[in-house]
C-alpha cells in the first residue's frame, strides 16, 4: 500500500511539475511576443518616422489618448505604419498570463522614447532582457519604476 502511495506522490509531483513548468514558459512566451511583435513593430515606426522629418503631435502631458491618436495618424500618413495593436487600439495590448491578471498595457510614444504604463514588474524584467541583454531595470536603454498602484511599474525604452 506505501509503495502505491509512494508511486502516486511521485506522478502528482511530475504532473504539477510540468503544469507549473508550461505556465512559465507560455508566460515567457507572451512576453517575448509582446516584445518582439508589438514593443518592435512600434519601434522601427517611430525610427522611420524620426527620420521622415515630419512634426509630431504636442503631448501637453495629460491628452495622452489624444496624442497618441494624433501620432498614429501621423504615422499612417509618413511612413505606412499599421500598429501591430490587438484591436483595443494601436496603442493599447494586452498580454494574458496563465495564473496571473492580465496586464493592460498603454503605450506613450515620444520622440527618442516610448513609455509603457500597466506593465508587470516581471514582464519588465524580462522585456529589459531582450532590449539590454541583462535584466536590470535601473540601467541601459530599458529602465523602469514601481507606478502609484504598487502592482504595476511604468517603464521607459530610449531607442
Amino acid at each position: 500500500m506505501s509503495e502505491k502511495l509512494l508511486v502516486s506522490s511521485l506522478y502528482a509531483g511530475l504532473l504539477l511539475l510540468t503544469v507549473w513548468g508550461g505556465g512559465k514558459a507560455i508566460g515567457y512566451f507572451q512576453d517575448y511576443r509582446f516584445y518582439s511583435t508589438f514593443l518592435a513593430g512600434w519601434q522601427r515606426a517611430l525610427a522611420a518616422y524620426g527620420e521622415s522629418g515630419r512634426p509630431w503631435p504636442v503631448f501637453s502631458g495629460s491628452n495622452h489618448v489624444a496624442y497618441m491618436q494624433a501620432l498614429v495618424r501621423s504615422l499612417q500618413e509618413a511612413v505606412g505604419f499599421h500598429p501591430p495593436g490587438e484591436g483595443r487600439g494601436a496603442y493599447m495590448v494586452r498580454i494574458d498570463k496563465p495564473w496571473q491578471d492580465p496586464e493592460d498595457v498603454f503605450l506613450l510614444a515620444l520622440p527618442g522614447k516610448v513609455v509603457l504604463y500597466g506593465l508587470s514588474r516581471g514582464s519588465a524584467e524580462r522585456v529589459d532582457g531582450f532590449v539590454d541583454g541583462q535584466r536590470n531595470l535601473r540601467a541601459g536603454a530599458f529602465q523602469a519604476a514601481p507606478s502609484h498602484d504598487g502592482q504595476t511599474v511604468i517603464a521607459v525604452w530610449r531607442y
